[in-house]
């Protein structure tokens, strides 16, 4: 038995799409070599408008599939948590106690919603929308499936039957369930890959424009998310090679805590002021993330596991509110 849960570890992955997804391009000022020129006449400003609002949509698109894929992989909301319960009937196998399974048709229609509501611009990703594309259709797949069962489930057709309208309409109800959950799975790999791509250029950015302040925010956030994905790796702490792993993104963490405690200052000596509280409670939260890991290497259990996810995401809340200066 694995004793930390993939589907905790999940969304906190997923937080982290949220993250880079959140900030991608709500940048305020023009990236280098992409300043407006000046108008050169009255309707200038006019034909900018365009390109800015699609962009914004695209932001908009990207934030909802983060969205959506957050609510997909929700723990014990989850479309995996739903299988798992319909599995738990042992249709086709070994009977249940008949408890029957939860959730419903609409619970997917919930999940999909915030892709098909702003699917219409698109992210400005063509893999990422297609990845997209294909959760909304094996989610429809599903609730057509599921609606005319439904009834059955919620009544406990089955104990009248003696199973006969489940084990006929098993297949058909496991393939939805499974198609759905691996396209939700290589949603989740193209949100990842945006992610990444999307913070390695802000990260860029930051430093070239010499603004240490968030580039050691988004490291820190970088290494934390490479620590809580290490932990899965260690096979229950039992790979010790995979643990050696984490305790080096551990002290790395450290050191780049170290750099941000260090912006923070810098940036209440330039400006007078404190810079924003987030930047503060992020450092905090991560430091303390830092000796979660040490604390479940010591009691590697359930609770001290949901702990370090807990601080994770913890963290992921202060960055996805901003910055604002």
């Amino acid at each position: 038995m694995h004793l930390f849960k993939q589907s905790v570890l999940t969304l906190a992955i997923v937080s982290a799409s949220s993250l880079a997804l959140v900030g991608c391009g709500d940048d305020k000022k023009p990236e280098a070599g992409n300043a407006p020129a000046a108008p050169a006449a009255s309707s200038a400003p006019a034909a900018a408008k365009p390109e800015a609002s699609n962009e914004q949509a695209q932001i908009k698109a990207r934030n909802a599939y983060s969205q959506a894929y957050n609510s997909m992989i929700d723990d014990n909301r989850s479309v995996a948590a739903y299988y798992k319960s319909y599995r738990g009937l042992g249709i086709g196998g070994k009977k249940g106690n008949g408890v029957g399974f939860y959730g419903e048709p609409s619970d997917i229609e919930r999940k999909i919603k915030p892709i098909k509501e702003s699917r219409g611009a698109g992210s400005g990703d063509a893999q990422l929308d297609k990845a997209a594309d294909a959760v909304v259709a094996s989610g429809e797949k599903l609730i057509a499936v599921w609606t005319p069962l439904d009834p059955y489930f919620r009544s406990k057709g089955f104990l009248e039957d003696k199973w006969a309208k489940a084990e006929e309409n098993n297949a058909a109800f496991s393939a939805a369930f499974e198609g759905m959950i691996s396209d939700i799975d290589k949603l989740g790999v193209e949100l990842d890959r945006v992610q990444d791509q999307k913070r390695q250029e802000r990260l860029a950015k930051y430093k070239a424009e010499g603004d240490m302040l968030m580039f050691n925010t988004l490291t820190a956030m970088d290494l934390a998310k490479k620590l809580v994905n290490g932990i899965d790796k260690t096979d229950n702490l039992k790979n010790k090679a995979e643990v050696a792993k984490v305790d080096d993104t551990a002290k790395e963490l450290e050191a780049v805590l170290v750099e941000l405690n260090k912006s923070i200052a810098d940036e209440k000596a330039k400006t007078g002021k404190d810079p924003h509280y987030n930047f503060k409670l992020i450092s905090d939260k991560l430091s303390t993330l830092i000796g979660g890991w040490r604390t479940l290497k010591n009691m590697p259990m359930q609770s001290t596991y949901r702990n370090v996810i807990g601080y994770y995401n913890d963290a992921i809340g202060y960055m996805n509110k901003g910055f604002d200066r």
